[in-house]
């Protein structure tokens, strides 16, 4: 298959740009120079639109927005109706509303499904049961992609191995001159000379 018919969604529930949304979009990016039609998606969960639509559509990269109620599972026929229209081969999705609609649309379509999981949070009630039902249903994507080896284990419960993948989180680095480093040493009250270990997480 020549890389210029390979049509991809990136499909996301967000209402910021942060890590996750970042490497979307330098992914979808750099896909695209290698002649990759990359669309990415979101929700209208509320009143404003998703940050990330706009963040795309000034790389110039197309866009796909679920108008469909937070709570509306009729967002999944809105989902598969633009997946045939668009002709998408590759449904890519990221957390657990995107991974459940996801789940049901790509059946209802008949195109594979990679589901990556970055871990949860569980961070409220509400977070927890839906946490609990993407664990249910990620089993049927037809990959997933985890960022640790602890996630891809814990993971076996609710899917088949062979099914797992891990692909570790990584940064753009940004080549900083011998000069720039001292002075952003000192700025953060360290001497010129010292070494540093920074850790995050």
């Amino acid at each position: 298959m020549p890389n210029d018919s390979i049509r991809v969604l990136h499909l996301i529930a967000t209402n910021f740009v942060g890590g996750p949304e970042k490497q979307i979009l330098h992914h979808a990016s750099d896909l695209r120079e290698l002649g990759w039609k990359i669309w990415i998606g979101s929700f209208r969960d509320q009143a404003q639109r998703a940050e990330i639509l706009d963040r795309a559509e000034a790389r110039g990269l197309p866009t796909c927005e679920i108008t469909r109620g937070r709570f509306d599972i009729r967002s999944a026929w809105e989902l598969a109706d633009f997946l045939k229209k668009s002709e998408v081969q590759l449904l890519c999705t990221h957390g657990y509303k995107a991974s459940m609609v996801g789940c049901l649309a790509k059946r209802l379509v008949g195109i594979p499904q990679i589901a990556f999981c970055r871990g949860w949070t569980a961070e409220t009630l509400r977070v927890r049961l839906y946490e609990a039902l993407e664990r249910q249903v990620i089993g049927y994507a037809d990959r997933i992609v985890c960022v640790s080896q602890a996630q891809a284990v814990s993971l076996g419960k609710y899917a088949r191995r062979a099914r797992v993948h891990v692909v570790h989180n990584a940064v753009l680095s940004v080549e900083i001159s011998a000069a720039n480093r001292s002075s952003l040493k000192q700025q953060l009250g360290f001497p010129a000379t010292a070494r540093l270990v920074g850790a995050v997480g």
